[in-house]
């Protein structure tokens, strides 16, 4: 006759474990969704930075927390090269990010990739916040010439598809020749102008001078967009500008 073993019929009531890399792994996904959402919301540069910069943050905190344990917490070479890479991949995530939502601004037959000035400042988030800021772009050789000779002519031809990356076929009005005057009649500074809410900010001499001079003369192209913003085209210097203070 089998003896009876208590210890093999008692059923285990400890409480069940969950694995950590069961929890690891859910968070993992969450990241993931969230990484979808920001792209989704692309448009929206301060939500598409966020969820970027958190998928890349989860990800090197896994590979140092598995450092760590490889290593038994004795820094070594691979551990500081996951950090070096790691800040190296979000700041290029960041670098990215900006620069897409600042081209969006721009009519896409412009041709322009080069983004060689940001200033801008916020203050609060959302509605009732205050933003001012002055960008400067590179506009490639063939537009500028183009521009030159059609004048305010070639602003007529841009494409106004609607596309979900086009922020400039939504917010902005139709191209104006230079000067541009104040209401009155009162040549338009960019001082002023960024000051207008009482919320200006400093900007770089020379570019404000490029903007200031172009606009005080014929030979450059302006159009008034939504939340306070103004693009102008430069031909002759190879320039676009957008400024907004809203």
């Amino acid at each position: 006759m089998k003896k009876f073993n208590k210890s093999e019929e008692t059923m285990d009531e400890s409480p069940m474990k969950i694995k950590p890399e069961l929890i690891q792994n859910g968070i993992f996904l969450l990241v993931l969704i969230a990484l979808n959402l920001g792209m989704f919301f692309g448009e929206f540069i301060f939500i598409a930075i966020l969820f970027d910069l958190l998928f890349v943050a989860f990800i090197i905190l896994k590979i140092l927390l598995w450092l760590l344990e490889r290593y038994k917490q004795k820094f070594s070479i691979p551990f500081y090269t996951a950090i070096i890479l790691g800040s190296v991949g979000i700041y290029y995530i960041y670098k990215t990010d900006q620069t897409r939502f600042y081209l969006e601004h721009l009519p896409q037959e412009m041709g322009v990739t080069e983004i060689t000035y940001i200033k801008n400042k916020a203050w609060g988030i959302g509605p009732g916040g205050n933003e001012t800021g002055t960008i400067a772009y590179t506009l490639p050789k063939n537009a500028a010439n183009q521009i030159k000779n059609l004048g305010i002519s070639y602003f007529f031809t841009l494409s106004r598809d609607d596309t979900p990356r086009n922020k400039y076929i939504r917010e902005c009005t139709k191209w104006h020749e230079s000067p541009l005057l104040t209401d009155s009649n009162a040549s338009w500074r960019l001082n002023s102008f960024l000051d207008r809410y009482g919320f200006g900010i400093p900007v770089d001499s020379k570019i404000s001078e490029q903007i200031n001079q172009g606009l005080s003369k014929k030979g450059a192209y302006f159009t008034t967009c939504m939340g306070g913003t103004i693009l102008i085209v430069i031909p002759e210097r190879q320039k676009v500008f957008m400024v907004y203070a809203g």
